[in-house]
């Protein structure tokens, strides 16, 4: 019977263990002063996220997977949320790969998720888990809670989902097996404050906490929008404000096809606008 278990769990087995070894890419270890050290990960737009009290200094020594160093500039910090943002440049940026980013907003408890990090300097650990808990997305600070065992050095690497996509940057221990976890959005927000590449589609909105909505009031002309055909006073459903709209837009791919729900004039409709390639808003 062992046996027979065994068997049926062996695909599940070589999936994870093939996230966890794609991870590696994207993870980095990070050491600021004589602090232990931490974990980072490669994020799109030229950017290592990781936590503040990881990298609490103007820049940071960061080792990629296959050994490359270089010293990189911390770019902001947002201490209220434990997050440091390093800008990626120079040589040791062909040796990362930029990780897959996807909205924690959408996950569910007992959904599984990975924590890739250096634990006691451990390169490249893995630990599994299951979500556990949700905060409420209107609080002013949202932590995600898993039970995975995470360790000095985790702190700043990445919590995975089952497709190896970023939903979260580890930063705590809430307890025994209880491991606290920023959302990505988060980290989408801070970016987006900080003129990350955000694809643009082109329409005026106002928040209506009411419906949980958003009221289009204009259109850009030639824009994405005009061009799928959003009329204003066209009622965008899906999105409590212009920021989770802006955050959800960061984690698009440039180019992509995205789906939209609308209430037009009582009717329910729903639309594609395609995403143009991300640009860079002026220094």
């Amino acid at each position: 019977m062992s046996a027979i278990f065994a068997g049926a769990l062996a695909p599940f087995s070589a999936a994870l263990a093939a996230l966890a070894e794609a991870a590696r890419a994207s993870v980095v270890h990070i050491q600021d002063g004589q602090r232990g050290g931490g974990s980072g990960v490669a994020w799109p737009g030229g950017f290592i996220v990781t936590n503040h009290h990881v990298a609490e200094h103007e820049s940071a020594d960061v080792t990629a997977p296959d050994g490359a160093e270089a010293r990189l500039p911390v770019v902001t910090h947002d201490e209220a949320n434990d997050l440091a943002v390093l800008r990626l440049h120079g040589p040791i940026a062909q040796h990362l790969t930029p990780a897959a980013i996807a909205d924690a907003r959408e996950l569910r408890v007992g959904q599984l998720v990975v924590a890739v990090g250096h634990p006691f300097g451990v390169p490249h650990a893995a630990t599994a888990g299951i979500i556990s808990a949700l905060p409420d997305w209107e609080a002013p600070r949202e932590l995600l809670r898993s039970d995975l065992h995470l360790n000095p050095g985790n702190s700043g690497g990445p919590l995975l989902d089952a497709e190896g996509r970023v939903v979260g940057i580890n930063a705590m221990v809430g307890g025994p097996g209880t491991a606290l976890s920023i959302p990505s959005h988060a980290v989408q927000a801070l970016l987006a404050r900080l003129g990350g590449e955000v694809p643009r589609l082109g329409l005026q909105v106002i928040g209506l906490p009411q419906t949980g909505g958003l009221l289009i009031s204009g259109i850009d002309p030639g824009s994405p929008a005009e061009r799928a055909g959003l009329l204003p006073g066209d009622l965008l459903l899906d999105f409590g404000s212009p920021l989770r709209l802006r955050d959800h837009l960061a984690l698009a791919q440039p180019g992509a096809t995205l789906p939209l729900r609308l209430s037009r004039a009582g009717r329910r409709i729903e639309l594609t606008v395609q995403l143009p390639q991300p640009r860079r808003a002026a220094a």
